[in-house]
């Protein structure tokens, strides 16, 4: 694979799941009345339906999955795409 093919997939293994988490924080903030709290109100109504507990895990799922697949996948992938793309220029400048 290219390097621009990895550091495009480590990308997107990062950006996902901090867009759910950004979506939930979004979501609680502009629906009116909604208090999300892990040991409280729980009170998030959209017509008869409580989103609090959908919400509070996808905020927390959302930053976890993150930080995992930061950990574990995109920076595994940064530097196989680094260590490519250096011994692609080395192969450039020896010949």
């Amino acid at each position: 694979m290219k390097p621009r093919v990895l550091n495009l997939i480590a990308v997107g293994a990062m950006a996902v799941p901090l867009a759910v988490w950004i979506a939930v924080e979004i979501a609680t903030r502009v629906i009116p009345g909604c208090k999300v709290q892990i040991y409280g109100d729980n009170l998030c109504f959209v017509g008869s339906i409580n989103l609090a507990g959908p919400f509070i895990v996808a905020g927390i799922g959302g930053i976890a999955m993150f930080f995992f697949l930061t950990a574990f996948v995109a920076l595994p992938l940064f530097v196989a795409a680094a260590v490519l793309s250096w011994r692609a220029k080395r192969k450039d400048h020896a010949a």
